[in-house]
């Protein structure tokens, strides 16, 4: 069983700071669908679903195989996640399955969004809107040595 204190909880968007035009295009007729359309009949429909002002938080464990991160999964590394949002990569290549056991996620090549597309995956383009990789600044700040000594860690558990 899971458990925290915040575990659950809604963490509103004006505090995680991410990207506002994500959270704003779920819309009541979007919801409407998933609520009686999508999965129905199965034990995977949902139930429950309602639009809140920011995200829930979810369990860490196994998140260093959970990438790309974030609620639009534009940082695709852990590393990334914990670097300043200046640093983080402005464009990658979403399509691999291969695990990055160095940085958490998955094997995330640079891209440039202007050139022709990949023969497999696409290169994803933090400056589109509702792709944006600001926000999550938690543990930012830590230095060289706890990032890594926290990258190290994640995938125990």
């Amino acid at each position: 069983m899971f458990r925290g204190a915040n575990l659950g909880q809604i963490d509103p968007i004006d505090k995680i700071g991410t990207d506002r035009a994500r959270l704003d295009s779920y819309r009541e007729a979007f919801r409407q669908r998933q609520l009686t359309e999508l999965f129905a009949g199965t034990p995977y429909a949902f139930k429950h679903l309602e639009k809140t002002d920011g995200y829930a938080n979810m369990p860490l464990d196994g998140l260093w195989l959970r990438g790309p991160y974030l609620h639009n999964g534009s940082v695709p590394t852990l590393k990334d996640l914990l670097a300043p949002r200046a640093q983080r990569p402005r464009a990658y290549l979403r399509s691999s399955d291969v695990v990055d056991r160095i940085n958490g996620g998955f094997v995330s090549p640079s891209c440039d969004p202007a050139a022709p597309p990949p023969p497999v995956g696409f290169c994803y383009d933090t400056a589109k809107t509702g792709n944006s990789n600001d926000g999550h600044l938690y543990g930012v700040d830590l230095p060289v040595d706890q990032k890594a000594d926290l990258l190290a860690y994640l995938p125990t558990f």
